[in-house]
């Protein structure tokens, strides 16, 4: 059964040691393995979740700008969206000229002529899904465009991705293996010849088990169950993770005892704890929206999180009992926050939600 990440955004959670979210308990790893520098930047980026097994075009449970995709069901009447990072947003479904606000994720749906549109309110990014693909169901991304009209186009070839062009007009050509992963990317040249960015590799099960950068120095990972076991990097430091039977991380260490930490889940009741390999022993208690209320820490100082009805941070009680506190308008914007000593900072947008005042 397909089963995407169970963690939050970042923003809303929280990870420990080689990175473990300390509520779900999934082992997250990404990276950027190439970037071209512009008023709209590109940026290759990976997102590994042990707990999505996603079957993406890096392999299972890597996500990408490549994965980006709406699924469409029209019975049920809502769309979902598949993030670069393996969440999901989900959407109530949409006709032309409708327009549906996902506030939790400040993302807009829209549908157009030739597929969808979805605005990201923080980035100020459009994301265009003009291609569909009639085997999954879905829309693929096809160009991410800035407020100025800067655009980075995506192409596909019989539904897997063949060229990545910047808006400065670089070129990047996708190769794959013969079973549909990326194999590499190749940075064509003004002279035609091409410059590999970077390359991976893959076992019989779909796990990306090598990436190779631009230099040739490479990342080896090794999976059990389609979840990272061990990952030793192009200076071969290795890190290692152990899991329950519940595929939740309960032990990680790196190859000389760093970062080593143990994670027990009581869900049932509501909290887990976090062991260092000191013996510090840290509570983390949260709610059924696996938002985190409290950290207890080893020594019994105890700080508190009070969040709004949209999932947004409202409040923030440190040990000694000193309020940080945050205001919002009803697009998500966040319009002031309160600081422990009484201060207040205020910030005014206008109807697109641009800040355009700022005052203390």
């Amino acid at each position: 059964m397909l089963h995407f990440t169970q963690s939050l955004k970042k923003e809303l959670s929280f990870y420990g040691f080689e990175p473990v979210n300390l509520v779900t308990g999934s082992v997250l790893y990404e990276g950027v393995d190439f970037s071209f520098p512009g008023a709209l930047p590109l940026e290759w980026k990976r997102v590994y979740h042990s707990d999505s097994n996603f079957k993406g075009a890096l392999g299972i449970g890597v996500h990408s700008l490549a994965d980006m995709r709406l699924f469409l069901y029209p019975i049920a009447q809502c769309i979902g969206l598949l993030l670069a990072d393996g969440r999901i947003c989900g959407f109530d479904y949409v006709e032309e000229g409708e327009v549906d606000f996902c506030r939790i994720n400040r993302l807009e749906l829209r549908k157009r002529l030739k597929g969808y549109e979805v605005y990201d309110l923080e980035k100020r990014f459009f994301y265009n899904f003009e291609y569909f693909n009639h085997a999954a169901n879905s829309y693929l991304l096809t160009s991410v465009t800035d407020l100025e009209g800067r655009s980075i186009r995506l192409s596909y070839e019989n539904g897997v991705l063949a060229t990545l062009t910047d808006a400065c007009g670089r070129r990047v050509t996708v190769r794959h293996t013969d079973a549909g992963f990326i194999e590499s990317l190749h940075l064509r040249m003004p002279d035609g010849s091409s410059e590999q960015l970077v390359r991976y590799s893959y076992d019989g099960q779909g796990d990306m088990v090598g990436i190779t950068d631009a230099l040739g120095q490479t990342t080896g990972i090794r999976y059990e169950d389609h979840r990272m076991v061990e990952k030793t990097d192009r200076n071969g430091y290795a890190f290692f993770w152990e899991y329950d039977k519940e595929g939740r991380c309960v032990h990680t260490r790196g190859a000389d005892g760093d970062q080593e930490g143990w994670i027990s889940y009581f869900p049932e009741k509501g909290y887990n704890t976090v062991r260092d390999a000191c013996g510090a022993e840290s509570t983390y208690r949260y709610d059924a929206n696996q938002l985190v209320r409290s950290i207890t820490d080893a020594l019994g100082n105890t700080t508190r999180y009070d969040y709004t009805e949209e999932m947004e941070p409202y409040r923030e009680i440190d040990p000694e009992g000193r309020i940080t506190g945050w205001h919002y308008d009803g697009r998500g914007n966040q319009t002031g926050r309160t600081y422990p000593d009484g201060t207040l900072s205020m910030r005014v947008f206008d109807e697109q939600d641009l800040m355009i005042l700022h005052y203390h």
